[in-house]
């Protein structure tokens, strides 16, 4: 018994001289100057980088409180280890 799939392919085909891509088209530096400037004005990113920075300084203020408590217990355990000799 041999089986078959049919099915159909639906591509969807621009119209003539309609822009495959949303402000970029082959028109020349018009349309890749407002490109450009849609760019520039996109500050989603810089979300990004700020959050990164937050987890940064988060990052170093728990590592100097682990170091600085980490010391303390070190010279705490020497204390005691000494006091059992």
């Amino acid at each position: 018994m041999k089986a078959t799939l049919d099915f159909t392919v639906v591509v969807p085909v621009p119209e003539p001289g309609t822009p495959r891509f949303q402000g970029i088209t082959t028109k020349g530096r018009a349309t890749m100057k407002a490109f450009i400037v849609r760019f520039l004005q996109n500050d989603s990113g810089a979300t990004a980088i700020e959050y990164g920075l937050i987890a940064t300084g988060i990052a170093i203020a728990i590592i100097a409180a682990v170091n600085g408590v980490g010391t303390t217990l070190s010279g705490t355990f020497s204390t005691i280890s000494g006091s059992l000799k």
